[in-house]
Protein backbone atom coordinates (compact mmCIF):
# COMPACT_ATOMS: atom_id res chain seq x y z
CA UNK A 1 0.00 0.00 0.00
CA UNK A 2 1.50 3.54 -0.82
CA UNK A 3 1.15 6.30 1.41
CA UNK A 4 2.08 9.83 0.84
CA UNK A 5 3.62 11.30 3.69
CA UNK A 6 5.34 14.92 4.39
CA UNK A 7 7.27 16.99 7.44
CA UNK A 8 7.33 20.41 8.37
CA UNK A 9 11.06 22.35 8.93
CA UNK A 10 10.23 25.68 10.39
CA UNK A 11 11.56 27.52 12.75
CA UNK A 12 9.68 27.63 16.31
CA UNK A 13 9.68 31.52 17.86
CA UNK A 14 9.25 31.28 21.72
CA UNK A 15 6.46 32.06 23.02
CA UNK A 16 4.70 32.80 20.04
CA UNK A 17 1.96 30.33 20.00
CA UNK A 18 -0.24 32.14 17.52
CA UNK A 19 2.58 33.16 15.18
CA UNK A 20 3.72 29.08 15.20
CA UNK A 21 0.64 27.76 14.55
CA UNK A 22 -0.52 30.28 11.71
CA UNK A 23 2.93 29.58 10.22
CA UNK A 24 2.51 25.48 10.63
CA UNK A 25 -1.19 25.65 8.96
CA UNK A 26 0.31 27.62 6.26
CA UNK A 27 3.45 24.41 5.64
CA UNK A 28 0.69 22.09 6.08
CA UNK A 29 -1.74 23.37 3.49
CA UNK A 30 1.84 23.51 1.34
CA UNK A 31 2.22 19.48 1.51
CA UNK A 32 -1.23 18.94 0.92
CA UNK A 33 -0.81 20.53 -2.34
CA UNK A 34 1.40 18.34 -3.09
CA UNK A 35 -0.45 15.16 -1.98
CA UNK A 36 0.66 14.03 1.92
CA UNK A 37 -2.18 12.12 3.64
CA UNK A 38 0.34 12.60 6.81
CA UNK A 39 2.03 15.65 7.87
CA UNK A 40 4.45 15.91 10.75
CA UNK A 41 5.38 18.78 12.46
CA UNK A 42 8.46 19.56 14.66
CA UNK A 43 8.30 18.59 18.56
CA UNK A 44 6.68 21.33 20.81
CA UNK A 45 6.11 23.21 17.77
CA UNK A 46 3.90 26.23 19.08
CA UNK A 47 5.55 26.94 22.26
CA UNK A 48 9.38 26.81 20.89
CA UNK A 49 12.10 25.22 22.72
CA UNK A 50 14.15 26.54 25.93
CA UNK A 51 15.59 25.08 28.94
CA UNK A 52 14.13 26.66 31.95
CA UNK A 53 10.79 27.42 33.86
CA UNK A 54 9.87 29.63 31.56
CA UNK A 55 8.68 27.08 29.19
CA UNK A 56 5.78 25.96 31.75
CA UNK A 57 4.32 29.89 30.45
CA UNK A 58 3.91 28.43 26.99
CA UNK A 59 2.44 24.84 28.59
CA UNK A 60 -1.64 23.92 27.47
CA UNK A 61 -4.47 21.86 29.13
CA UNK A 62 -5.96 18.97 26.29
CA UNK A 63 -8.14 20.76 23.89
CA UNK A 64 -5.62 23.63 24.03
CA UNK A 65 -4.41 25.48 20.94
CA UNK A 66 -2.25 22.77 19.66
CA UNK A 67 -4.78 20.14 19.61
CA UNK A 68 -8.03 22.52 18.46
CA UNK A 69 -5.34 23.63 15.56
CA UNK A 70 -4.71 19.92 14.97
CA UNK A 71 -8.27 19.21 14.89
CA UNK A 72 -9.59 22.48 12.56
CA UNK A 73 -6.40 21.95 9.80
CA UNK A 74 -6.33 18.37 9.52
CA UNK A 75 -10.40 18.55 8.57
CA UNK A 76 -9.64 21.51 6.33
CA UNK A 77 -6.86 19.78 4.71
CA UNK A 78 -8.47 16.17 4.35
CA UNK A 79 -5.07 15.03 5.91
CA UNK A 80 -3.57 13.38 9.23
CA UNK A 81 -1.82 16.14 10.96
CA UNK A 82 0.96 15.58 14.33
CA UNK A 83 2.80 17.35 16.12
CA UNK A 84 3.67 17.69 20.40
CA UNK A 85 3.08 20.37 22.64
CA UNK A 86 3.37 20.65 26.22
CA UNK A 87 0.61 19.45 28.22
CA UNK A 88 -0.36 20.79 31.51
CA UNK A 89 -2.61 18.39 33.64
CA UNK A 90 -5.06 19.19 36.55
CA UNK A 91 -2.56 16.63 38.72
CA UNK A 92 0.05 19.20 38.83
CA UNK A 93 2.33 17.71 36.15
CA UNK A 94 3.54 18.72 32.65
CA UNK A 95 4.25 16.37 30.04
CA UNK A 96 5.13 16.36 26.44
CA UNK A 97 2.77 14.80 24.10
CA UNK A 98 2.14 13.86 20.68
CA UNK A 99 -2.00 14.17 19.45
CA UNK A 100 -2.73 12.71 15.80
CA UNK A 101 -5.94 14.10 14.20
CA UNK A 102 -7.59 12.15 11.67
CA UNK A 103 -8.68 13.45 7.77
CA UNK A 104 -12.26 14.56 9.27
CA UNK A 105 -10.82 16.19 12.10
CA UNK A 106 -11.12 14.12 15.13
CA UNK A 107 -7.87 13.06 17.06
CA UNK A 108 -7.70 9.40 16.79
CA UNK A 109 -4.53 9.45 19.09
CA UNK A 110 -1.78 10.59 21.64
CA UNK A 111 1.63 9.66 22.54
CA UNK A 112 3.31 10.96 25.42
CA UNK A 113 7.17 11.03 25.58
CA UNK A 114 8.20 8.48 27.99
CA UNK A 115 11.90 9.96 28.43
CA UNK A 116 12.28 13.08 29.07
CA UNK A 117 16.15 13.46 27.42
CA UNK A 118 18.59 15.36 29.61
CA UNK A 119 18.02 18.49 30.62
CA UNK A 120 14.18 18.32 29.78
CA UNK A 121 13.78 16.23 33.47
CA UNK A 122 14.13 19.40 35.11
CA UNK A 123 10.61 20.57 33.68
CA UNK A 124 7.71 17.93 32.32
CA UNK A 125 8.06 14.14 33.57
CA UNK A 126 6.79 11.03 31.99
CA UNK A 127 2.97 9.94 32.47
CA UNK A 128 2.66 5.85 33.15
CA UNK A 129 1.33 4.18 30.03
CA UNK A 130 -2.56 3.56 29.49
CA UNK A 131 -2.04 0.83 26.92
CA UNK A 132 0.25 -2.21 26.12
CA UNK A 133 1.57 -0.46 23.02
CA UNK A 134 1.61 3.76 24.01
CA UNK A 135 3.57 4.62 21.33
CA UNK A 136 1.09 2.99 19.03
CA UNK A 137 -1.87 4.75 17.24
CA UNK A 138 -4.16 2.37 15.27
CA UNK A 139 -5.86 4.09 11.96
CA UNK A 140 -7.78 3.17 9.26
CA UNK A 141 -4.89 4.17 7.36
CA UNK A 142 -2.12 2.74 8.64
CA UNK A 143 -0.59 1.35 12.19
CA UNK A 144 1.19 4.27 12.95
CA UNK A 145 4.16 4.09 15.62
CA UNK A 146 5.34 7.63 17.03
CA UNK A 147 8.63 8.30 18.62
CA UNK A 148 9.38 11.80 20.31
CA UNK A 149 12.95 12.86 19.59
CA UNK A 150 15.57 11.26 21.95
CA UNK A 151 12.90 8.45 22.11
CA UNK A 152 14.21 7.60 18.72
CA UNK A 153 17.83 6.52 20.86
CA UNK A 154 16.52 4.34 23.21
CA UNK A 155 16.64 0.58 22.85
CA UNK A 156 13.46 0.46 25.57
CA UNK A 157 11.25 2.23 23.23
CA UNK A 158 12.85 0.01 20.25
CA UNK A 159 11.62 -2.93 22.08
CA UNK A 160 8.61 -1.85 22.60
CA UNK A 161 7.93 -0.45 18.97
CA UNK A 162 9.05 -4.29 17.82
CA UNK A 163 6.15 -5.83 19.25
CA UNK A 164 3.93 -3.04 18.59
CA UNK A 165 4.84 -3.87 15.05
CA UNK A 166 3.81 -0.38 13.71
CA UNK A 167 3.59 0.27 9.23
CA UNK A 168 5.22 3.19 9.64
CA UNK A 169 7.05 5.28 12.31
CA UNK A 170 6.42 9.20 13.06
CA UNK A 171 9.42 10.46 14.66
CA UNK A 172 9.08 14.47 15.78
CA UNK A 173 12.33 16.07 17.22
CA UNK A 174 12.78 19.71 18.44
CA UNK A 175 16.54 18.60 18.66
CA UNK A 176 19.63 21.55 18.33
CA UNK A 177 23.21 20.40 17.17
CA UNK A 178 25.48 20.10 19.98
CA UNK A 179 28.01 22.83 20.10
CA UNK A 180 32.08 22.54 21.68
CA UNK A 181 32.38 23.69 25.14
CA UNK A 182 34.50 23.28 28.31
CA UNK A 183 31.87 20.00 28.86
CA UNK A 184 32.21 18.49 25.42
CA UNK A 185 35.08 18.09 22.92
CA UNK A 186 34.69 19.09 19.28
CA UNK A 187 34.75 15.65 18.30
CA UNK A 188 31.93 14.63 20.73
CA UNK A 189 29.74 17.17 19.34
CA UNK A 190 30.74 15.53 15.37
CA UNK A 191 29.81 12.76 16.50
CA UNK A 192 26.51 13.48 18.29
CA UNK A 193 25.46 15.98 15.31
CA UNK A 194 25.83 12.94 12.56
CA UNK A 195 23.87 10.62 14.66
CA UNK A 196 21.16 13.56 15.21
CA UNK A 197 20.86 13.48 11.11
CA UNK A 198 20.97 10.14 10.77
CA UNK A 199 18.98 8.45 13.68
CA UNK A 200 15.92 8.17 10.97
CA UNK A 201 16.96 5.77 8.98
CA UNK A 202 18.46 3.69 12.20
CA UNK A 203 14.66 3.42 12.87
CA UNK A 204 13.92 2.37 10.25
CA UNK A 205 16.40 -0.56 9.18
CA UNK A 206 15.99 -1.88 13.02
CA UNK A 207 12.23 -2.41 12.25
CA UNK A 208 11.90 -2.35 8.69
CA UNK A 209 9.00 0.01 8.33
CA UNK A 210 9.54 3.43 6.78
CA UNK A 211 10.14 6.81 8.98
CA UNK A 212 9.64 10.33 8.95
CA UNK A 213 12.38 12.40 10.70
CA UNK A 214 10.95 16.32 11.55
CA UNK A 215 13.27 18.83 13.29
CA UNK A 216 13.16 22.47 13.36
CA UNK A 217 15.45 24.46 11.94
CA UNK A 218 16.56 28.24 12.87
CA UNK A 219 18.88 30.05 15.87
CA UNK A 220 18.28 28.58 19.83
CA UNK A 221 19.46 29.73 23.02
CA UNK A 222 18.81 29.05 26.47
CA UNK A 223 20.00 29.25 30.01
CA UNK A 224 21.23 25.90 31.47
CA UNK A 225 19.59 24.52 34.62
CA UNK A 226 22.89 24.17 36.77
CA UNK A 227 24.87 25.30 34.24
CA UNK A 228 27.31 26.31 36.49
CA UNK A 229 28.15 22.75 37.42
CA UNK A 230 29.20 21.63 33.48
CA UNK A 231 30.53 25.11 32.93
CA UNK A 232 27.28 25.47 30.24
CA UNK A 233 25.31 28.48 31.99
CA UNK A 234 24.16 29.21 28.74
CA UNK A 235 23.84 27.65 25.30
CA UNK A 236 23.92 28.88 21.64
CA UNK A 237 23.07 26.96 18.43
CA UNK A 238 20.83 25.93 15.92
CA UNK A 239 18.45 23.76 14.89
CA UNK A 240 19.44 21.80 11.69
CA UNK A 241 16.92 20.91 10.19
CA UNK A 242 17.25 18.16 7.23
CA UNK A 243 13.76 16.72 7.67
CA UNK A 244 13.63 13.31 5.90
CA UNK A 245 11.78 10.15 4.68
CA UNK A 246 13.76 6.62 5.00
CA UNK A 247 12.48 3.70 3.32
CA UNK A 248 11.85 0.96 5.06
CA UNK A 249 15.72 -0.43 4.46
CA UNK A 250 17.12 2.76 5.88
CA UNK A 251 17.55 4.24 2.63
CA UNK A 252 17.05 8.27 2.60
CA UNK A 253 14.19 8.39 0.08
CA UNK A 254 13.46 12.28 0.15
CA UNK A 255 15.63 15.09 2.16
CA UNK A 256 15.64 18.91 2.89
CA UNK A 257 19.12 19.23 2.79
CA UNK A 258 18.93 23.12 3.39
CA UNK A 259 18.38 24.99 6.66
CA UNK A 260 15.52 26.85 5.14
CA UNK A 261 11.94 26.48 6.34
CA UNK A 262 9.86 24.39 4.07
CA UNK A 263 7.83 20.85 3.47
CA UNK A 264 9.05 17.81 2.00
CA UNK A 265 6.25 15.19 0.78
CA UNK A 266 7.27 11.57 -0.72
CA UNK A 267 5.52 8.53 -1.02
CA UNK A 268 6.05 5.11 1.28
CA UNK A 269 4.93 1.63 1.16
CA UNK A 270 3.64 0.53 3.68
CA UNK A 271 4.47 -3.30 4.72
CA UNK A 272 3.50 -5.89 7.27
CA UNK A 273 6.11 -4.87 9.87
CA UNK A 274 9.20 -6.98 9.36
CA UNK A 275 12.19 -6.45 12.02
CA UNK A 276 16.02 -7.00 10.83
CA UNK A 277 16.15 -8.68 14.66
CA UNK A 278 14.35 -10.79 17.02
CA UNK A 279 15.75 -8.24 19.31
CA UNK A 280 17.16 -4.95 18.23
CA UNK A 281 20.88 -4.68 18.65
CA UNK A 282 21.94 -2.25 21.44
CA UNK A 283 24.85 -0.97 23.34
CA UNK A 284 23.63 -0.25 26.84
CA UNK A 285 20.30 2.30 26.52
CA UNK A 286 20.46 3.06 23.10
CA UNK A 287 20.58 1.58 19.87
CA UNK A 288 23.06 3.51 18.21
CA UNK A 289 26.58 3.30 20.17
CA UNK A 290 27.07 6.32 22.13
CA UNK A 291 29.35 9.19 22.56
CA UNK A 292 29.93 10.53 25.81
CA UNK A 293 27.58 13.48 25.56
CA UNK A 294 25.04 11.26 24.91
CA UNK A 295 25.55 9.15 28.24
CA UNK A 296 26.15 12.19 30.28
CA UNK A 297 22.54 12.34 29.75
CA UNK A 298 21.82 9.76 31.93
CA UNK A 299 23.65 12.21 35.10
CA UNK A 300 21.65 15.62 33.98
CA UNK A 301 18.29 12.87 33.54
CA UNK A 302 18.72 11.58 37.24
CA UNK A 303 19.27 15.54 38.79
CA UNK A 304 16.20 17.02 36.94
CA UNK A 305 14.06 14.17 38.32
CA UNK A 306 14.69 14.88 41.29
CA UNK A 307 14.21 18.43 41.17
CA UNK A 308 11.09 18.40 38.98
CA UNK A 309 9.65 15.61 41.76
CA UNK A 310 10.10 18.57 44.45
CA UNK A 311 9.04 21.65 42.48
CA UNK A 312 6.47 23.16 44.17
CA UNK A 313 6.16 26.03 41.55
CA UNK A 314 5.77 23.41 38.96
CA UNK A 315 3.00 22.11 40.87
CA UNK A 316 1.00 25.27 41.34
CA UNK A 317 1.84 26.78 37.75
CA UNK A 318 0.14 23.57 36.18
CA UNK A 319 -2.87 23.42 37.82
CA UNK A 320 -3.57 27.11 37.33
CA UNK A 321 -3.28 26.61 33.34
CA UNK A 322 -5.66 24.26 34.01
CA UNK A 323 -8.08 26.02 36.38
CA UNK A 324 -7.99 28.79 34.02
CA UNK A 325 -9.90 26.44 31.35
CA UNK A 326 -12.01 24.65 33.63
CA UNK A 327 -12.02 25.57 37.44
CA UNK A 328 -13.64 22.76 38.65
CA UNK A 329 -11.19 20.03 37.17
CA UNK A 330 -8.97 20.62 40.42
CA UNK A 331 -8.63 17.94 42.90
CA UNK A 332 -8.25 19.37 46.25
CA UNK A 333 -7.30 16.21 47.55
CA UNK A 334 -3.59 15.98 45.64
CA UNK A 335 -1.48 18.07 47.86
CA UNK A 336 1.86 19.94 46.58
CA UNK A 337 5.42 18.34 47.05
CA UNK A 338 7.19 19.13 50.49
CA UNK A 339 9.09 22.20 50.89
CA UNK A 340 11.06 20.10 53.58
CA UNK A 341 12.66 18.57 50.62
CA UNK A 342 14.49 21.54 49.50
CA UNK A 343 17.77 21.06 52.08
CA UNK A 344 17.98 17.74 50.85
CA UNK A 345 17.96 18.22 47.32
CA UNK A 346 20.46 21.04 48.16
CA UNK A 347 23.08 18.43 49.85
CA UNK A 348 22.37 16.46 46.03
CA UNK A 349 23.24 19.63 43.98
CA UNK A 350 26.26 20.02 46.70
CA UNK A 351 27.66 16.83 46.06
CA UNK A 352 27.38 17.20 42.22
CA UNK A 353 29.20 20.70 41.83
CA UNK A 354 31.63 18.46 43.44
CA UNK A 355 31.71 15.58 41.69
CA UNK A 356 30.10 16.45 38.24
CA UNK A 357 32.37 18.94 37.02
CA UNK A 358 35.09 16.47 37.79
CA UNK A 359 33.48 13.58 35.89
CA UNK A 360 33.04 16.30 32.98
CA UNK A 361 36.61 16.87 32.46
CA UNK A 362 37.68 13.75 32.92
CA UNK A 363 36.08 12.26 30.01
CA UNK A 364 37.30 15.43 27.48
Amino acid sequence: MQVVVGAVQMHCALGDIDGNILKAARFVREAKSKGAQIVVLPELMASGYVMSEEIWEFAEPPNGPTETFLKNISAECDCYVGASFLEARPDGHFYNVFSLADNQGNLVGRVYKQKPASFEAFFFTSLQPQSEFPHIIETPLAKIGVQICYENLLWEVADEMREGKPEIILASFSAPLLVPGPSFPKSDCETFNTDLETIGGVVSRIHGVPTVYCNKTGSWESSMPLGWLTFVPYCKSRFPGKCAIFDNTGKVQDKLNGTHEGTIVGNVTLRNYNSTTEIPKHYGKFIIKPCFALKAFSLTETLGRISYNHNRMRFFKARSICAKQNPSCLDPTISAPSSLFGAAYSCVVAGAALALPLYFLSQT
